[in-house]
């Protein structure tokens, strides 16, 4: 797209910094306002609109045009994970959710490796055009399968007269708007949500630092192909959802709910596999291939754990909007130093100053999680859970 486009690093940071910044804004919107109607309704609109975006894109030439049309597309995708955050709050107890949120991360990563399968040769063979409209596609064929599914709240089911068993959940109805400013008071109030984040702001800046940009760092610094680049970015995804799901299995079995632990001892880990993909040398591209693998396993084990405690740590009314936030506070941050900011970086002091500045953001966010390492879910919610 630069080629086609003239856009420059510059240009593309732009881009990055707007869709982040309305991608945070529209999860913590989402969150405050996820129970005003079903999960289906929810996600059908944020299908269709992604899928609209995706298809309208190719046909701009404005480069304000772009930031706007990309900017709704990342609003319409905030839409989907307050809805799964909902459903996994209400439906499991505080010791099972991180093990649940962890297998269903894992869809995030199997999105990416058949975009990264598909799409290098659908643009090879067709044009670039065709790497948006396909996922716009799918987007669309999405909507439709969604009805299909029995995707229900607990209140939807006791709503059907035929209640399952409730694990995690009190009696409190759906979210109203008298709601908002009551759950926004204990939000802001709350300074374990605070930690978490910030131990958020820091990670993301890191994983969307390497989500972004090292793809190009590897066919500029480390000599890789295109095609080179992509499987490196398999391998990242593929080996990431292997830590992902390490995490949340090890935080609700091993530490009964802790989430500290697993965050401190993976930061450390992606310390080391940052310095390993920044200093390993360029020829050798199985190691830079192993070492942005071991990045993936160590970034999105610490994500989950951070969705995880940001509901761990709040009320059972406010758990999607206190994820929602903390995914707020962390976009903000992330849009402007992984966006615009690191484009500006590498443009003008290149790939090492970028890569340090990934480095020390992982140390911060060790930091964060250290300070909530004997934290778990409230007793409230524990009892929630054993009484029902």
């Amino acid at each position: 797209m630069r080629h086609y486009k003239g856009l420059s690093t510059a240009n593309l940071g732009t881009i990055t910094t707007f869709s982040l910044f309305i991608f945070g804004l529209g999860k913590m919107v989402n969150g405050f306002i996820s129970g005003l109607t079903t999960p289906r309704n929810f996600l059908a609109v944020g299908l269709a609109g992604s899928a609209a975006c995706n298809i309208v894109f190719p046909f701009t030439d404005s480069f304000l045009a772009m930031n706007l049309i990309w900017g709704f597309n990342a609003f319409f995708q905030s839409i989907a994970w307050p809805q799964y955050v909902r459903l996994m709050n209400e439906w499991y107890k505080p010791t099972e959710i991180g093990t649940r949120w962890s297998i269903l991360s894992i869809a995030n990563q199997l999105g990416s490796v058949a975009i990264l399968l598909g799409l290098n040769d659908v643009v090879t063979s067709y044009s670039w055009k065709a790497g948006f409209w396909l996922p716009g596609i799918v987007c669309l064929a999405g909507t439709l399968i969604l009805y299909l599914l029995p995707l229900q709240s607990y209140q939807e089911v006791s709503d059907n007269k035929h209640p399952p068993k409730r694990t995690n959940a009190d009696d409190a109805p759906q979210t109203t708007f008298k709601d908002i400013k009551p759950i926004f008071k204990e939000i802001i109030s709350n300074k374990l949500l605070w930690l978490i984040a910030f131990a958020n702001m820091f990670l993301y800046v890191v994983k969307t630092g390497v989500c972004t940009w090292v793809p190009l760092y590897l066919q500029q610094a480390k000599n890789f192909s295109l095609n080179e680049s992509i499987k490196g970015m398999m391998v990242f995804e593929i080996v990431g959802a292997a830590g992902g799901l390490f995490a949340g299995l090890a935080s609700d079995k091993l530490f009964k709910g802790r989430r500290g632990p697993i965050g401190v001892s993976f930061m450390g880990l992606l310390l080391i596999s940052l310095i390993l993909l920044w200093q390993g040398p360029a020829s050798f591209g199985l190691f830079n291939k192993v070492a942005l693998g071991l990045t993936g396993f160590a970034i999105f084990g610490p994500q989950i754990m951070v969705g995880v405690a940001s509901v761990d740590f709040s009320s059972q009314k406010a758990a999607v909007a206190a994820n929602g936030c903390v995914s707020f506070f962390a976009y903000i941050a992330t849009s402007w130093l992984t966006g615009w900011q690191l484009g500006q970086i590498v443009d003008s002091y290149g790939w090492g100053h970028a890569m340090f500045m990934l480095t020390v953001f992982t140390v911060l966010a060790a930091g964060c999680f250290m300070l909530t390492w004997h934290k778990k879910a409230s007793q409230e919610k524990h009892k929630q859970a054993l009484a029902a």
